[in-house]
Protein backbone atom coordinates (compact mmCIF):
# COMPACT_ATOMS: atom_id res chain seq x y z
CA UNK A 1 0.00 0.00 0.00
CA UNK A 2 1.26 3.51 -0.78
CA UNK A 3 1.54 6.68 1.28
CA UNK A 4 -1.30 8.40 -1.02
CA UNK A 5 -3.53 6.28 -0.41
CA UNK A 6 -4.07 6.77 3.77
CA UNK A 7 -2.62 10.14 3.83
CA UNK A 8 -4.24 13.29 4.87
CA UNK A 9 -3.99 15.67 2.38
CA UNK A 10 -2.29 19.16 3.42
CA UNK A 11 -4.58 22.25 3.39
CA UNK A 12 -3.59 24.50 6.07
CA UNK A 13 -0.43 26.31 6.15
CA UNK A 14 0.69 29.37 8.01
CA UNK A 15 3.56 31.48 6.92
CA UNK A 16 6.63 32.19 9.37
CA UNK A 17 6.30 35.53 10.29
CA UNK A 18 2.18 35.30 11.39
CA UNK A 19 1.79 35.66 14.89
CA UNK A 20 1.67 33.11 17.19
CA UNK A 21 -2.09 34.18 18.33
CA UNK A 22 -2.97 33.88 14.37
CA UNK A 23 -1.24 30.79 13.94
CA UNK A 24 -3.02 29.38 17.55
CA UNK A 25 -6.61 30.57 16.15
CA UNK A 26 -5.90 28.96 12.81
CA UNK A 27 -5.37 25.75 15.03
CA UNK A 28 -8.90 26.67 17.18
CA UNK A 29 -10.66 26.95 14.20
CA UNK A 30 -10.03 24.49 12.16
CA UNK A 31 -9.63 22.16 15.12
CA UNK A 32 -5.75 20.87 14.40
CA UNK A 33 -2.68 20.33 16.44
CA UNK A 34 -0.20 21.24 14.32
CA UNK A 35 1.11 23.49 10.86
CA UNK A 36 3.48 23.05 8.46
CA UNK A 37 5.44 26.95 8.29
CA UNK A 38 6.08 28.04 4.98
CA UNK A 39 8.22 31.07 4.07
CA UNK A 40 8.19 32.40 0.13
CA UNK A 41 11.20 31.36 -1.27
CA UNK A 42 13.13 32.13 -4.56
CA UNK A 43 13.60 28.81 -7.00
CA UNK A 44 14.36 28.08 -10.70
CA UNK A 45 11.23 26.99 -12.70
CA UNK A 46 12.56 23.90 -13.37
CA UNK A 47 9.61 22.41 -15.32
CA UNK A 48 10.29 24.52 -18.13
CA UNK A 49 10.63 22.58 -21.40
CA UNK A 50 14.38 22.91 -22.80
CA UNK A 51 12.62 25.10 -26.02
CA UNK A 52 11.10 27.49 -24.10
CA UNK A 53 14.46 28.19 -22.19
CA UNK A 54 16.26 27.74 -25.23
CA UNK A 55 14.10 30.47 -26.67
CA UNK A 56 14.18 33.08 -23.86
CA UNK A 57 17.61 32.32 -23.00
CA UNK A 58 17.37 31.77 -19.34
CA UNK A 59 15.56 29.89 -16.61
CA UNK A 60 13.41 31.67 -14.78
CA UNK A 61 12.98 32.33 -10.83
CA UNK A 62 10.10 32.44 -9.31
CA UNK A 63 8.41 32.61 -5.71
CA UNK A 64 7.15 29.86 -4.38
CA UNK A 65 5.91 28.65 -0.67
CA UNK A 66 8.94 26.16 1.32
CA UNK A 67 8.16 24.39 4.19
CA UNK A 68 10.72 25.19 6.55
CA UNK A 69 9.48 24.20 9.97
CA UNK A 70 6.24 22.76 11.85
CA UNK A 71 4.29 24.53 14.46
CA UNK A 72 2.50 22.23 17.23
CA UNK A 73 0.09 23.34 19.97
CA UNK A 74 3.02 21.91 22.43
CA UNK A 75 5.76 24.57 20.98
CA UNK A 76 2.99 26.72 21.50
CA UNK A 77 2.86 25.41 25.22
CA UNK A 78 6.44 24.77 25.63
CA UNK A 79 8.52 27.73 23.74
CA UNK A 80 5.85 30.57 23.81
CA UNK A 81 4.01 30.34 27.17
CA UNK A 82 6.42 29.03 29.38
CA UNK A 83 9.38 31.79 28.57
CA UNK A 84 6.41 34.65 28.51
CA UNK A 85 6.54 35.29 24.85
CA UNK A 86 4.19 37.67 24.11
CA UNK A 87 1.41 35.95 21.68
CA UNK A 88 0.35 38.93 19.93
CA UNK A 89 3.70 39.86 18.71
CA UNK A 90 5.97 36.87 18.41
CA UNK A 91 6.08 35.53 14.95
CA UNK A 92 5.95 31.85 14.47
CA UNK A 93 9.74 31.12 13.72
CA UNK A 94 10.56 31.92 16.75
CA UNK A 95 8.94 28.98 18.38
CA UNK A 96 8.41 26.34 15.21
CA UNK A 97 10.25 23.02 15.38
CA UNK A 98 12.85 23.37 12.53
CA UNK A 99 13.48 19.25 12.51
CA UNK A 100 10.94 17.40 10.66
CA UNK A 101 10.84 13.97 8.74
CA UNK A 102 9.72 13.84 5.30
CA UNK A 103 8.34 10.78 2.68
CA UNK A 104 7.07 10.60 -0.42
CA UNK A 105 3.51 9.95 -1.60
CA UNK A 106 5.25 6.93 -3.72
CA UNK A 107 6.70 5.01 -0.53
CA UNK A 108 5.30 2.13 0.37
CA UNK A 109 3.84 2.57 4.11
CA UNK A 110 6.39 0.21 5.45
CA UNK A 111 8.91 2.60 4.02
CA UNK A 112 7.30 5.70 5.77
CA UNK A 113 6.89 3.61 9.07
CA UNK A 114 10.72 2.77 9.33
CA UNK A 115 11.42 6.82 8.71
CA UNK A 116 8.73 7.03 11.32
CA UNK A 117 10.86 4.25 13.45
CA UNK A 118 14.43 6.22 12.71
CA UNK A 119 14.02 9.90 13.15
CA UNK A 120 11.54 9.00 16.46
CA UNK A 121 8.58 11.25 15.15
CA UNK A 122 4.80 10.52 15.05
CA UNK A 123 3.82 12.28 11.51
CA UNK A 124 5.73 12.19 8.26
CA UNK A 125 4.72 15.48 5.71
CA UNK A 126 4.24 14.23 2.41
CA UNK A 127 6.19 15.05 -0.50
CA UNK A 128 5.30 14.90 -4.49
CA UNK A 129 7.92 13.97 -7.04
CA UNK A 130 8.56 17.88 -7.29
CA UNK A 131 9.54 17.35 -3.37
CA UNK A 132 6.06 19.97 -3.14
CA UNK A 133 4.25 19.31 0.11
CA UNK A 134 0.74 17.26 -0.72
CA UNK A 135 0.24 15.79 2.98
CA UNK A 136 0.76 14.19 5.93
CA UNK A 137 1.11 10.57 7.33
CA UNK A 138 0.87 9.56 11.18
CA UNK A 139 2.24 6.13 12.77
CA UNK A 140 -1.76 5.87 13.54
CA UNK A 141 -2.62 6.11 10.02
CA UNK A 142 -0.40 3.82 9.27
CA UNK A 143 -1.46 0.86 11.93
CA UNK A 144 -5.38 1.65 10.82
CA UNK A 145 -4.67 0.94 7.44
CA UNK A 146 -2.29 -2.22 7.84
CA UNK A 147 -5.42 -3.19 10.34
CA UNK A 148 -7.80 -2.60 7.98
CA UNK A 149 -5.97 -4.71 5.32
CA UNK A 150 -6.02 -7.79 7.98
Amino acid sequence: MKVQEIMRRIVHTVRAEATIEDASRQMLNENIGLLPVVETALVEESQLRENVVGKIGFLPVVEEDVMVGVLTTRDIVIRAIAQGKDPRTAPVSEIMTHNFACCYEDNDISEALAIIGQRKVRRLFVLNSDKKLVGIISRGDIWSAKLDAL
